[in-house]
């Protein structure tokens, strides 16, 4: 194994592995039920300190309301905020009418792969 893949691996608890999962099985329960998407498009890479997920799709979008209006009343993307909330990380939703959802995701880990 090289020096640089070396550097890059990351190992992480049982706890955050498994609220990663959990995040991303949500997130692609709910690119099923609701977007009818015909792409997805996922991420999971780690830069510094930080875990980065990105789940994308090219499906209808959220209502017409606000993205805040549609986490509060969507149980899903209510239950995925609280799993980034737990492992102290942010969750910034993008979506557009006819145009898709894009859900970016970040989780502080340390060096070496612990969880903050």
């Amino acid at each position: 194994m090289s020096n640089e893949l070396e550097e890059n691996r990351v190992s992480m608890s049982e706890t955050v592995i498994l609220t990663v999962y959990r995040i991303f099985q949500e997130g692609l329960s709910n690119i099923k039920k609701h977007s009818q998407a015909k792409n997805i498009k996922i991420e999971l890479k780690t830069r510094g300190n930080k875990l980065l997920i990105r789940i994308e799709d090219d499906g209808i979008g959220l209502p017409d309301e606000s993205v805040e209006g549609a986490i509060d009343h969507g149980f899903g993307l209510s239950i995925m905020r609280e799993r980034v909330d737990l492992l102290r990380g942010k969750i910034d939703i993008q979506s557009e009418k006819n145009m898709g959802t894009k859900i970016k995701i970040e989780i502080p880990i340390e060096k070496g792969g612990k969880h903050e």
